[in-house]
Parts: C-alpha cells; structure tokens; sequence
C-alpha cells in the first residue's frame, strides 16, 4: 500500500514537473515571436508564409486545436488519475481512521463492560453480604427466642416439681395430722373408756360400800377415803398427762416449724445455686457460640 501511494505521488510529480516546463517554453516562444494560428482547415497540408508584426518581426506560432484538445485529453487523464489517487489515499486514510475509530469504540465498550462487571460483582458482594448479615442476624434471633422459649420451659418445669413436692409435703402433713389425731382420738377414746369403766367400778363399789354401810361403817369410811386419794391422784395424774402432752404438743410443733424452715431454707440454697449454675452453663454456651459465629465469619472473609 504504502508502495502504490509513493509510485503515485512520483507520477504526480512528474506529471507536474512536464507541466511547467511546458509553460516555460510557451512562455519563452510568446516573448520572441509574432502568433499565427493555423487551423486544420489547410486542404494540402501546408503552412503560409507566417505574416510579421511590427518592426520587431516577430512570428508566434499557435498549434492546432486537434494538437490542444490532444494536450487538453491527456492534461485531463493526468487530472483523473491524480484524483484518483488522491481519492485512494483519502479513502485509505478514511478506511484507517473509521478502523481505529472502531477499535477506539470497541476498548471503549470493552471498558465501560469491564467496569460494569466490576460494579456488578462489587454491587453482588455487598448485597450477599447484606444478606448473609441479615441471615446472621435472623440466626441470632432465632437462638435467642429458642433460649428464651427453653429457659421458660424449664422454669415452667421447675416450678410445677416444686408445686408438686409442695403439694406432696403438705399431703403428707396432713396424713400424719390425720394420723396423729386419729391416734389422739383412740387414746382419748380408750381413756373415756377407762374413765367409764372405772366409773362404773367405783359406782359399784359405791354400791357395795352403801349395802355394807351399815354392817361396815369403819370400812365404808376407810373406802371412801381410798376413793377420794384415789380421784385425787387420778385427777393429779389427769392434770399431769395433760400438762406433759400440751408440752409434747409444744415440742412437736416447733420441730416442726424448725423443720419446715430448715426445708425451706434448703430448697432455697438449692434453687441458687441451680439458679448460679444455670446461669454459668448458658454464658459458656453463648461465649462458644460467639467464638464459633467469629470463626465462621473469618473462614467466610477469607
């Protein structure tokens, strides 16, 4: 290519070069000799004797108009070729220039399609990290409320095994009051029982003595004073039974009510410290639950 624009620059140059020297010859005719036009029209060929003009005597001669169109033919395929020429250099430097403009275009494409790709990855990356924070977030949530169910849960359980030990402790109590009391009742009941059969006896003796009054005055008086030390000691031992069991009664109720409180006072201790361990299990646990979210979190970043 670069060889046909040179051998075409070359003709131009040539071409133009005749042009001038052409020019310089007529001119150089013009300054020394007198015009004479002849035409084609001389029918044996030959030329007249060329007139002179003025003193200088100068003669010019003008060539026929075959000989200049001839000249003007070939000036004008001169011409055509140079604008050929410059035609094919013009049209090659379009070519070019449209070629590079296309290449231009195409890295420009090529670019605003990388970058777009790039702010596409970067915009994917942020909303997956959006998303894996959300979830994460969720995640999080979602333990908590499971904790928070399962905490209920146990202190739900944990006071119904108190309910049903409390309820089970007073079942018993109330057994052994029945229990007690029934036994009081029997004791009392085989003490009226006594009570009435030696009533009964002593009715009898009563009796006895009355119907031996009189044969017996001295034995009616000894049995009526064993009978009166008699009651006097069942009255004493009577008002010693029931002092001895109100402070039996007394003694009882407060072992009772010292253990009751010792009970208490256990079960409390012992509430605290599941309470103390229950705390400590669920704070390792959240700890190694955050170590374990950090390291899932880094292995994701990396």
């Amino acid at each position: 290519m670069r060889f046909i624009e040179f051998f075409v620059k070359y003709q131009l140059i040539f071409v133009f070069f005749l042009i001038i020297l052409n020019c310089q010859s007529t001119t150089a005719q013009e300054s020394k000799v007198n015009k004479i036009i002849i035409d084609d029209d001389f029918g044996n060929g030959r030329l007249l004797s060329p007139p002179t003009q003025g003193k200088e005597k100068k003669i010019k001669l003008i060539p026929p108009k075959s000989v200049l169109e001839k000249d003007k033919k070939k000036l004008d395929e001169i011409r055509k070729v140079k604008e050929r020429g410059e035609k094919k250099i013009e049209s090659k430097k379009d070519s070019e220039i449209l070629r590079k403009k296309k290449e231009l275009e195409a890295k420009r494409r090529l670019q605003k399609e990388r970058e777009r790709k790039k702010f596409d990855t970067l915009k994917r990356v942020e909303e997956e990290k959006k998303e894996l924070e959300a979830k994460r977030k969720l995640e999080e949530k979602k333990k908590k409320e499971e904790l928070k169910a399962k905490q209920k849960a146990e202190e739900e359980e944990k006071q119904k095994d108190l309910e049903a030990k409390r309820i089970a402790e007073e079942k018993r109590k109330q057994e052994e009051l029945k229990a007690k009391q029934k036994a009081e009742e029997e004791k009392k009941q085989k003490d009226l029982e006594a009570k009435r059969k030696l009533e009964e006896k002593k009715k009898k003796e009563e009796l006895k003595a009355k119907q031996k009054a009189e044969e017996e005055e001295k034995q009616k008086d000894l049995e009526a004073k064993r009978i009166a030390e008699e009651k006097r000691k069942q009255e004493e031992l009577k008002a010693k039974q029931k002092a001895e069991e109100e402070k039996k009664q007394k003694d009882l109720e407060a072992k009772r009510i010292a253990e009751e409180k010792r009970k208490q006072e256990e079960l409390k201790a012992k509430q605290k410290a599941e309470e103390e361990k229950k705390q400590k299990d669920l704070e390792a646990k959240r700890k190694l639950e955050e170590k374990k979210k950090k390291e899932e979190l880094k292995a994701k970043q990396k």
